[in-house]
């Protein structure tokens, strides 16, 4: 069996993903929990949740994947920009266990300059931080 899908836009409200992909016929859906090229994190209100897992529950679309920022980047010797984006994937994993969202995928990121080992290391001490503060259950994490 196939299963096709489609990223769909998350903006307004994120259960709203779930409409935009049954009116194209998908039967799966990726989508951003923020602007791909934005660092700003919306909190999402309880009502807006709630709405997410209820049409998660009634719409035949599975599975939910949500992809990374673009920005993201634990291979970054910059250690704003790695401890940024540590914190901003600890964020949406969070909010991605509670909403039960099967996938989170991320790009690793871009060792700009430094050798291959140095990004395997960093990315991995990353992980370590992400991982130390979410646990997760609901969804699986893959590297792109």
């Amino acid at each position: 069996m196939v299963n096709i899908g489609t990223h769909v836009s998350s903006s307004k409200s994120i259960d709203l993903v779930f409409d935009r992909g049954k009116e194209v016929g998908a039967k799966s859906i990726q989508f951003f929990l923020r602007s791909p090229r934005s660092w700003q994190w919306i909190d999402r209100k309880e009502s807006e949740k709630e709405n997410f897992i209820n049409k998660k529950l009634s719409y035949n679309i599975n599975p939910v994947i949500v992809h990374a920022s673009y920005l993201f980047n634990l291979a970054s010797s910059d250690e704003e920009l790695f401890n940024k984006s540590v914190n901003s994937v600890i964020e949406e994993l969070k909010l991605c266990e509670e909403l039960e969202i099967e996938y989170y995928v991320i790009h690793a990121g871009k060792t700009k300059g430094n050798s291959k080992e140095y990004g395997i290391k960093r990315i991995l001490e990353g992980l370590e931080k992400i991982f130390s503060k979410v646990n997760l259950k609901n969804t699986t994490f893959l590297v792109e």
